[in-house]
C-alpha cells in the first residue's frame, strides 16, 4: 500500500513536488492512467476494501498502485502526475473504503527492451543537487560498470545492495536520507528501508534513468481468506524508477529479512521477469506477483477486508490473562495529556515566536509562520517547498476564499514575507496580525464544523510541538 511519493530531492531529504490540485479533481470520479503504461505489458484489474483504525492518521491515502479509482466518504483529490490521493480537510482515522486498482506486470525482457523515457519525465525526475557527495555517482558508475540498459543498472544496484554489496538492515541507524546521509550509508553499509531507498533512488538518477521514492506498508500479515493486516510496524520505502511502457516500476534494494522477496520482474534468478511459483515467501511479505483483492466482477469477499487494526480475537479462542499495561496506560495518560495542552503549547509558541521578532523583517516571518500552521490545522495543504506566492494561490483555491478583504489581507501578508526574504529592506509589518487573523477566520468559515473544533480543540501546530517534546522524553 503505497501512501505517496517523493519526487523532490533538495540534498537534506525527499519530499513531494509542489502541484496545483483542483477541487475538481475528485478520486471517486476516478483516477487518470497511469504516466507511461502501455497496452503491451500485463494488467489485470482488481479492487481491494481498506479498513483503518485509528492508528493512522493523515492527510494521504494509503492505495495499491496504480489505483483507477476509489469509494470513500468525504472529499479525496487526485494529484494526476504522481495519482498519490488527499483529503480535502479529511483523515485516514477510522476510514472504510475499496478501491479498483490495476495489477502491473511487466516481464525483465520488456524493461530491458523500454524505450528512453520523455524528455519532460527525464528532466524532472533526474535532477540531482549540485552539491551531492561525488563519491555517490563514482559508486552508482562502479556497480553499474557492466550494465548496458537502464534495466541492467537497476538490478545491479539492486542486487548490490541486498545480496552483494555487504549491507546490513538495522533500525538503529539515523533517519536522514540526505545527500551526507548517503554518503555516510555507503561508507558505514547500515541502514533500514529509508537511507537503502534513498541511495538507490539518488544513484539511478546519476546513472540517468528517473527515479522516485515510494512511501506506504509492506503486505503485513495474512490472516487467510485473502485478507491482511497491515500495522504501523509495517512501515516501509521503496525506489520507484520509470520505463516508458510499464510506468513507474517498484524495486526493493532493501534486504530480504526485512521485505522478503523482491517483486517478480526485480529477481535475477528468474529468467523472463517471472519467479517461480515454489520461490519461498518471508513471513509478512506477499508472494512475488501476489495481489489482495478480487478481481472485478467477481463477488468481494467481506471478510477479506486489508488492514483492519488491530486485529479481532477469534470468539472461539479465550483471551489469555495478561498482566496491567502499564506502558499501554502510560501512553494514553500522555495522548490525554497532549490533548489538553496541545492549544495551550501552540498559543504558547505563537508568544514566544512575536516576543523574540525585532525587527520587520522578523515580524513577517512570524506572521507567515502563524497563517502556514493556523491553515494546517484547518487540514489545508500547505507544502514548505512551495514559495510564498504558491501557498498563497493554494490556500485562495483550496479554501475557496471569495474576491474582498480576506484575499487583499493574502495579499498583503505575502507581499511582505516576500519583501522580508528578497527586497533590500522589508516592508513595515505593524498589521500583519490582524491580516494573518481575517484570512483564518475567512478560511474557518469554508471548513466543516468538526474541522473548525479540531482546530481549537486539537491543532496540529501544538500536537507538533508537543510529540518533539515527548519524543525527547521518550529517549
Amino acid at each position: 500500500l503505497r501512501i505517496l511519493t517523493a519526487d523532490t530531492f533538495d540534498l537534506d531529504t525527499w519530499k513531494p513536488a509542489s502541484a496545483d490540485i483542483s477541487r475538481s479533481q475528485l478520486a471517486s470520479r476516478g483516477l487518470p492512467a497511469p504516466p507511461g503504461l502501455s497496452a503491451s505489458v500485463a494488467q489485470h484489474r482488481y479492487t481491494m476494501q481498506i479498513r483503518v483504525g485509528n492508528a493512522l492518521d493523515q492527510d494521504f491515502l494509503p492505495l495499491p498502485y496504480p489505483s483507477q479509482r476509489v469509494e470513500i466518504q468525504g472529499r479525496w483529490l487526485y494529484d494526476a502526475s504522481s495519482l498519490n490521493v488527499i483529503g480535502d480537510g479529511e483523515t485516514v482515522r477510522g476510514k472504510t473504503y475499496t478501491v479498483d486498482y490495476l495489477a502491473v506486470q511487466p516481464t525483465a525482457q520488456q524493461l530491458r527492451a523500454s524505450p528512453p523515457a520523455p524528455a519532460a519525465i527525464h528532466t524532472a525526475f533526474t535532477q540531482l543537487p549540485a552539491l551531492l557527495p561525488d563519491v555517490v555517482r563514482t559508486t552508482a558508475e562502479r556497480v553499474t560498470s557492466g550494465a548496458s540498459t537502464n534495466y541492467d543498472k537497476a538490478m545491479a544496484l539492486q542486487s548490490w545492495f541486498r545480496d552483494t554489496g555487504g549491507f546490513s538492515y538495522s533500525t538503529n541507524a539515523p533517519s536522514s536520507a540526505g545527500g551526507d546521509a548517503v554518503e555516510a550509508f555507503l561508507r558505514e553499509k547500515r541502514g533500514f528501508c529509508v537511507q537503502f531507498s534513498s541511495a538507490m533512488a539518488v544513484m539511478a538518477r546519476s546513472l540517468g534513468i528517473p527515479a522516485r521514492i515510494g512511501v506506504g506498508f509492506l503486505p503485513g500479515t495474512s490472516e487467510g481468506s485473502g485478507g491482511y493486516v497491515v500495522r504501523l510496524t509495517d512501515a516501509h520505502a521503496w525506489p520507484e524508477l520509470y520505463f516508458e511502457g510499464a510506468g513507474w516500476v517498484r524495486f526493493e534494494p532493501t534486504p530480504a529479512i526485512r521485505t522478503g522477496p523482491a517483486p517478480a520482474w526485480a529477481q535475477p534468478s528468474s529468467p523472463g521477469g517471472t519467479s517461480p511459483t515454489d520461490a519461498p515467501t518471508a513471513p509478512g511479505a506477499s508472494a512475488p506477483g501476489g495481489h489482495v483483492g478480487n478481481k472485478i466482477g467477481q463477488l468481494p469477499d467481506q471478510s477479506a477486508a486489508s488492514a483492519p487494526l488491530p486485529p479481532a480475537v477469534p470468539a472461539t479462542t479465550p483471551a489469555p490473562a495478561r498482566p496491567l499495561p502499564w506502558r499501554g496506560v502510560a501512553l494514553g495518560l500522555l495522548v490525554i495529556l497532549a490533548g489538553t495542552l496541545a492549544p495551550a503549547t501552540a498559543a504558547v509558541s505563537r508568544w514566544r515566536r512575536h516576543r523574540n521578532a525585532q525587527d520587520d523583517r522578523a515580524r513577517a516571518e512570524a506572521a507567515w509562520t502563524d497563517l502556514r500552521e493556523g491553515a494546517l490545522d484547518l487540514g489545508l495543504p500547505v507544502s514548505p517547498s512551495r514559495t510564498p506566492r504558491q501557498v498563497a494561490a493554494q490556500l485562495a483555491l483550496v479554501g475557496g476564499l471569495a474576491p474582498g478583504g480576506a484575499t487583499l489581507a493574502l495579499d498583503r501578508v505575502t507581499r511582505a514575507v516576500e519583501h522580508s526574504r528578497y527586497a533590500p529592506s522589508a516592508t513595515a509589518a505593524e498589521h500583519l496580525d490582524a491580516d494573518v487573523q481575517a484570512i483564518l477566520r475567512a478560511l474557518a468559515s469554508t471548513r466543516r464544523p468538526v474541522v473548525r473544533l479540531g482546530a481549537k480543540v486539537l491543532p496540529r501546530s501544538g500536537l507538533a510541538v508537543l510529540r518533539r517534546l515527548v519524543g525527547r522524553i521518550a529517549r
